[in-house]
């Protein structure tokens, strides 16, 4: 349980971790997702600077989702373009920031990633421009694999959820100050995720979503997160998995280990739907 939280909170606070607005690089590179900023193409064509959009899924076998996938754009440091496109990131942790040598070298690897081996024998399609699944891969590999996951991209930049840090303009970022020189991606050859990457996304996960709820769980600490996660997931593995749902429980959430309350256990292994028992365990925690 709680697979790479340790880890993430100290990179989180790290002193070490640099903006994106204080890159080396001219231009920026931004990866947005549309189901998370679904009105990003209007706010960024009301800043009224040139630009040149691109759907990260266009010219792929998926692209019958791209135009509400995600969105690769670039834009030069300083910019009002670039400034937003940094806003549209954190502001729903809904993309990352990219620094590269060569943008279609750096577009190319971004499609590459869409597709992965995911350990099953099969493949998937791969979010890995959400913060959360980001973090998880880049603390899941390392030698090869870390070149391979970067390719030639020299920095990746994502958002921090807020109430882990007390700055209002620190990011989590990755860095290689030699990119991969060779031709990136190789013909027929798929990025492989690692075992332990979908544990620690599974953690992530829930430090990202608990940032967007934050009030309704009496604003958290880092401290706290283990117990709150271990909640949510015994709540998810009785049948309460909706955010609407959850959001309901804010004592049950952060409160004790749900596991060892036996009145609250009774209403969760009963057969009742998840509506039912969430009004019973409103009504239980309003009597206590």
């Amino acid at each position: 349980m709680h697979e790479g939280l340790t880890q993430f909170i100290e990179s989180a606070k790290g002193p070490s971790q640099k903006s994106p607005a204080g890159s080396d690089a001219n231009v920026l590179y931004f990866i947005i997702d549309q189901g998370r900023q679904p009105d990003a193409l209007e706010r960024l064509y009301g800043i009224g600077q040139s630009w040149n959009p691109e759907y990260l899924l266009g010219n792929t076998e998926y692209s019958h989702l791209a135009e509400s996938g995600p969105l690769w754009f670039s834009a030069e440091k300083g910019t009002g373009l670039a400034t937003l496109g940094m806003n549209l990131c954190k502001e729903k942790h809904a993309g990352i920031i990219i620094s590269a040598d060569d943008g279609q070298r750096a577009f190319a690897h971004a499609q590459w990633l869409i597709k992965v081996n995911d350990g099953s024998g099969g493949q998937s399609l791969a979010t890995y421009y959400l913060p959360s699944f980001w973090a998880a891969l880049a603390g899941a590999v390392s030698g090869t694999q870390g070149a391979e996951l970067m390719g030639p991209w020299r920095s990746v930049y994502s958002s921090v959820p807020g109430y882990l840090d007390s700055q209002s303009d620190h990011w989590l970022s990755w860095h290689r100050e030699t990119p991969e020189s060779t031709q990136l991606p190789l013909e027929n050859q798929l990025f492989n995720l690692p075992q332990k990457v979908m544990p620690i996304f599974r953690t992530l996960r829930w430090v990202y979503w608990i940032d967007e709820v934050y009030p309704a769980f009496g604003a958290p600490t880092g401290q706290q997160l283990p117990q709150i996660i271990d909640n949510l997931e015994l709540l998810v593995q009785q049948g309460i998995y909706q955010g609407r749902h959850l959001v309901q429980l804010p004592e049950l959430v952060s409160g004790q280990a749900v596991s060892g309350q036996a009145n609250i256990m009774a209403i969760l292994q009963s057969r009742n739907e998840a509506f039912v028992k969430i009004e019973h365990l409103k009504a239980l925690s309003a009597a206590s």
